[in-house]
């Protein structure tokens, strides 16, 4: 088994051995003769590690075009491609005719595209998409705004309420799913023991901040709980949307300077929780409630206590949990750890245009507008 990850690297300039790329089998060779699992391909050079995957995967780092290679090690939490397309097509597993007044054809929706500034935050989702169908022309149902509820008619959505996904079909319509919208991160980030051993949330007011259901998280509750609280560094960092229950804003904080601490709390907002993928990169610890909505990222396959740390929709335990967290701190490092090798497996761009076109392909087969 051969994994890819696109723009990284590890333990640069520590090279056990190094040559001019041949071929993938000529590496693959090498690392059966030598006992090597891991190597990076860079401008033509083949470096290999003699490091553990794990060590590895610890000291991972963000190189423009360099592609790093895991040979024969089965990756815990890995979803094979077949798995994975089964996911975000769960609901047009078969053939069926459907009506709607909101189709779109390849042509209608380039005309649609045309329409939008490049300015607008929708633009993105659009453009993704057209790239996404290429020279296929089929009739689709799409739509691009945040959605933590599924849809019972066949629709290419960015997010769909996890627990019944009904027919809304998943693709990565957010460009935060880029592996290249992580080199900060990596660069910024920081090894676990060095982390302040404390939690931090920062975000907008955006999502179940009007606390109308409890199916679902609420910021408010998490800022009005703890905004003052004497040492968790909780707090709105912008109030964007008009709700009934208002809360001051707390000094915005850069995702460089979340990194410092050891537990970032993700709340989903509109639809998902745009940190949660690069908190999973880090040497940071998910805190979390149980996720209502699933991504490209498969937040269905997520475990408790594996993946992330757990709290109640209402955030009652947090204080509980973070004592939890202090008095488990290994298992905590083993977490963050976790989450980052979880993450990582987005990190093939080819492998995933690849489930991308199959997708759309198994779309096209099976759904059909009258």
């Amino acid at each position: 088994m051969l994994i890819t990850f696109d723009n990284l690297d590890c333990f640069r300039y520590k090279n056990y051995k190094k040559h001019v790329f041949e071929s993938l089998d000529k590496c693959i060779e090498i690392c059966e003769e030598e006992g090597i699992h891991i190597f990076i391909i860079y401008k033509n050079i083949v470096y290999y590690r003699k490091e553990s995957y794990k060590d590895c995967i610890k000291n991972i780092v963000y190189v423009k075009d360099a592609k790093m290679y895991i040979y024969n090690i089965k990756l815990k939490y890995y979803i094979n491609n077949l798995d994975r397309i089964n996911r975000y097509t769960i609901g047009i597993n078969e053939k069926n005719i459907y009506k709607s007044d909101h189709v779109f054809d390849k042509i209608t929706f380039f005309e649609t595209l045309k329409k939008i500034k490049e300015t607008e935050w929708k633009f993105k989702h659009y453009h993704n998409f057209h790239n996404f169908i290429g020279n296929l022309n089929f009739n689709f149902l799409f739509k691009h705004t945040d959605l933590s509820k599924s849809l019972n008619t066949p629709t290419f959505v960015k997010s769909r309420n996890i627990i019944l996904p009904e027919k809304s079909v998943i693709l990565p319509l957010e460009d935060l799913y880029i592996p290249s919208f992580y080199g900060n991160i990596l660069l910024d980030d920081i090894p676990f023991h060095n982390k302040l051993d404390n939690c931090v949330w920062r975000g907008a007011n955006s999502g179940n901040f009007n606390c109308n259901h409890k199916k679902k998280a609420s910021r408010y509750d998490l800022v009005y709980k703890y905004s003052n609280h004497k040492s968790f560094n909780i707090g709105l960092s912008y109030s964007n949307y008009k709700t009934k229950n208002e809360y001051p804003v707390k000094n915005k904080l850069s995702i460089k300077e979340q990194l410092q601490y050891k537990f970032i709390i993700s709340v989903e907002g509109n639809d998902f929780a745009t940190n949660l993928a690069w908190i999973m990169l880090s040497n940071s610890v998910p805190i979390m409630p149980k996720c209502s909505v699933e991504t490209w990222k498969l937040e269905s396959y997520l475990i408790e206590y594996e993946h992330y740390i757990p709290v109640d929709n209402d955030f009652n335990n947090l204080e509980t949990q973070m004592e939890w967290c202090i008095n488990n701190i290994d298992k905590c490092e083993e977490i963050a750890f976790n989450s980052r090798l979880y993450v990582l497996q987005f990190f093939d761009t080819q492998r995933e245009k690849n489930i991308i076109n199959e997708i759309i392909k198994k779309y096209s087969k099976n759904v059909i507008f009258k």
